[in-house]
């Protein structure tokens, strides 16, 4: 874990030595998937650990799993609400609850919504979009949402010509500008694919494309050019993470479009 991260773990220990033993075990078993449900019995259920020891020993061990992130997230919630003391005084059960709120009130430490911004089961069969995607993940976990959204900018920009260089090459007019020896700008390359996809020859060969998706190639333009001309117009975590499953559902059609080309 990063050290935002370890900073929340640790608060949480300090809770969670609050409950008794029985309680604790409860309540940490409560939150696993059952696939490793199994591999913490023993650790939570062995008489000879106190509890004072076991929050440490159970989230060391859980990082060792991919999901551990949504799992501690899931535990939030219900320890901020959670019932009295059993072990600790009230006053320092109630200190150690602040705590746990204070550093979830600072924006920069919250925990993401999600492991990545772009969903692992989007795949091209171009290995640069594999790069692209990758470094996007990357700069979306390490919370450079201005990055994240000038390079998914990017990503699009470049699927809309792949789209329309297989549909109209020989005839480059569409998507390259001989003249000035560059690609058209972003805006004209969704006009000319929102007039693709209507094209009755188009559909025969793909299927009817959605409106969606071109009001969702807007929708990432329209912000990253404002994130990229603008040093006063940086994309929040919230409009990344909302926006989040329209892109995905975008890229999963545009890999359509160009495997059926």
């Amino acid at each position: 874990m990063n050290n935002i991260d370890s900073s929340i773990i640790g608060v949480m220990e300090n809770i969670l030595e609050c409950f008794s033993s029985p309680r604790l075990q409860r309540f940490l078993l409560s939150y696993l998937p059952e696939e490793i449900k199994k591999d913490f019995n023993e650790l939570l259920s062995g008489s000879w650990r106190s509890p004072k020891n076991l929050p440490g020993i159970f989230f060391e061990k859980l990082q060792e799993y991919p999901n551990h992130i949504k799992i501690i997230k899931k535990m939030i919630p219900a320890l901020l609400t959670t019932s009295p003391s059993d072990r600790c005084s009230q006053e320092k059960f109630n200190d150690r609850l602040e705590a746990l709120k204070s550093i979830l009130d600072d924006q920069s430490s919250q925990l993401l919504s999600f492991d990545t911004f772009i969903k692992n089961n989007i795949k091209f069969d171009d290995d640069l979009y594999t790069q692209i995607i990758k470094e996007i993940n990357i700069t979306y976990s390490n919370r450079l949402f201005n990055a994240t959204f000038i390079l998914t900018r990017k990503l699009l920009e470049n699927l809309v010509i792949d789209c329309l260089r297989k549909y109209f090459t020989p005839n480059v007019d569409n998507f390259f500008s001989v003249q000035n020896r560059m690609f058209l700008p972003f805006s004209q390359l969704i006009e000319n694919f929102n007039s693709m996809i209507r094209k009755s020859n188009f559909i025969s060969f793909v299927g009817s494309i959605p409106k969606y998706y071109v009001d969702t190639l807007k929708k990432f333009k329209d912000i990253g050019n404002s994130s990229a001309h603008s040093i006063f117009s940086l994309p929040s975590r919230t409009i990344i993470e909302n926006n989040r499953d329209e892109l995905n559902n975008l890229l999963f059609g545009l890999d359509k479009i160009l495997k059926k080309l």
